[in-house]
């Protein structure tokens, strides 16, 4: 019976020594984790880009964009000098404007931005001139198909205001059904 006991002990003693090995096995020596990367610094916007944009009234123009990470401004600017086909005359067009925007998210290759514009149109001939003021308050996606070339459409209201605004030879204020969906691209120099 003393060899029997002597082999349990030797059994538990075997058992115990390699749960203490396979403990010890397991275990790794403590070591300090790395601080995480810093976030990446905010992007500093696209800079200055020209493109073509449009009113939601209709007006388009060629633009000149400023773009930083938290908003952008446009410039709109178009002339034309069109004859009439009335004995000579012609009616000169011209349409000025700016538009800012304040981003609201930003995607991967988008953002999302509420704003708005206010424009002047301005038609003369050997009439009488009309001058309209457009105030145009909306919200934009843009998608930036490269780095330097975005798309963007508008999607707001249009209240116009000043000489003729609803048609009819009137003077006043008109909310009247006008476009409210307006495309534009712009290409940015960075």
């Amino acid at each position: 019976m003393k060899s029997i006991a002597k082999s349990i002990a030797i059994r538990e003693v075997v058992i115990c020594l390699g749960g203490l090995f396979a403990t010890l096995a397991a275990a790794r020596t403590a070591s300090a984790q790395e601080p995480p990367p810093p976030p990446p610094p905010a992007a500093p916007g696209q800079g200055i880009g020209v493109g073509a944009s449009a009113f939601l009234s209709g007006a388009a123009a060629v633009q000149v964009d400023y773009d930083t990470s938290a908003w952008d401004i446009e410039g709109m600017f178009s002339f034309a000098d069109r004859d009439n086909g009335d004995g000579g005359r012609s009616r000169t067009y011209l349409q000025a404007g700016a538009r800012g925007w304040f981003h609201l998210h930003h995607g991967s290759s988008s953002d999302f931005s509420v704003g708005g514009g206010i424009g002047i149109l301005h038609a003369s001939d050997a009439g009488p001139s009309v001058t309209t003021t457009l105030i145009e308050p909306g919200v934009r996606a843009r998608v930036f198909v490269t780095p330097n070339v975005a798309v963007h459409a508008v999607l707001g209201l249009s209240i116009v205001v000043g000489d003729n605004p609803g048609g009819g030879g009137a003077t006043g204020v008109a909310l009247a059904p006008q476009p409210l969906f307006g495309l534009g691209f712009t290409y940015f120099f960075h």
